[in-house]
């Protein structure tokens, strides 16, 4: 192992040190976005050695995520009714 190497490992662990003390004081709420913020940040790093390592550009690579994760959405516009150009024209209308 190189002295960089060395350094970088010793700094990892340190971090790791730093933020599993902080993760001890969240309340259950945050432990659960810290689980899905780890799991994207993984998916993310995937995504770029998928790509950086594909004969062809992945740019637009499509990340799966659990469907609980759509649930944040629910409840952000107004109830609609189904007719496409009504509820975009009423949308515009409340601006």
């Amino acid at each position: 192992m190189t002295v960089l190497h060395a350094r970088t490992a010793d700094s990892t662990k340190a971090l790791q040190r730093e933020i599993a003390g902080q993760m001890k004081d969240l309340p259950l709420e945050g432990l659960l976005t810290l689980r899905e913020f780890t799991a994207f940040l993984r998916q993310r790093s995937l995504a770029e050695h998928l790509a950086a390592s594909a004969p062809v550009s992945l740019h637009h690579l499509t990340v799966e995520m659990p469907a609980e994760s759509l649930l944040g959405l629910m409840g952000l516009l107004p109830p609609i009714g189904g007719d496409a150009l009504a509820d975009t024209e009423a949308l515009y209308d409340q601006v």
